[in-house]
């Protein structure tokens, strides 16, 4: 999972001091519907953990990298560290940490989708990114549960759940999607292993540098989404 997309996600669910619990617009209130308190918060705690680990992940890449890449691919299972990690592990090492992490991501982004509907997705104010979703929907309408096999990406998990799309039909789509990207990742990174064998070398040389530089980089972006 890359670093922001769940906080992204909950960026727009922070509520100010002294506002109703979990406020919604009025147009999403039906999102609501069938969903108590309880399940509401259970999510948004779950994605919370989720992208705090995902951060925590990424700030500390080049030393879990070297010495401990399977922790990497477990707690930051996206597409770029999954290809970093394929050149020092088995296939079954990396499919048996990112396929349920990545599947869990992905199934907790639906459980926001469909509880708060399109309000999930935040303030979005630039057309192109519009458009693009908007595109996905359609697909999403036209090709149904199939598409979350073939483009196995959190947004898309999201947008299913905001449309409705059952749990039954949709979870198994997503847990299938997730061994597609796993597998795709691998591969790929197999194909550029001599370059990856680089980065770590290199890594592994400079191990304390490398990760004193990201743990700041890291930190200096989450203080700049902060005050922005």
């Amino acid at each position: 999972m890359k670093d922001g997309e769940f906080g992204s996600l909950l960026g727009s669910r922070r509520r100010a001091r002294g506002t109703p619990e979990d406020p919604v617009p009025p147009a999403d209130q039906s999102a609501l519907g069938g969903f108590s308190r309880a399940v509401r918060r259970g999510v948004l705690v779950l994605a919370a953990v989720l992208a705090g680990a995902a951060t925590g992940a990424i700030a500390f890449a080049p030393w879990l990298l070297v010495e401990h890449p399977l922790w990497l691919a477990a707690l930051a299972p996206d597409g770029a560290n999954m290809i970093l990690v394929s050149g020092s592990v088995t296939f079954l090492e990396l499919a048996a940490v990112a396929v349920p992490m990545r599947a869990l991501g992905v199934i907790t982004a639906y459980a926001l989708g469909a509880i708060y509907g399109r309000v999930a997705l935040g303030k979005i104010r630039f057309p192109r990114v519009l458009r693009f979703l908007e595109a996905l929907e359609r697909a999403l309408e036209r090709f149904g549960p199939m598409l979350l096999v073939v483009l196995p990406a959190y947004t898309l998990g999201m947008l299913a759940g905001a449309s409705r799309l059952e749990p039954r039909r949709a979870i198994p789509a997503i847990i299938a999607g997730q061994v597609v990207a796993v597998a795709a990742a691998y591969y790929l990174g197999s194909l550029v292993a001599p370059w990856t064998a680089a980065i770590l070398a290199f890594l592994e040389e400079n191990l304390l540098v490398s990760t004193l530089v990201c743990v700041g980089l890291v930190a200096a972006f989450r203080l700049w989404k902060r005050i922005r």
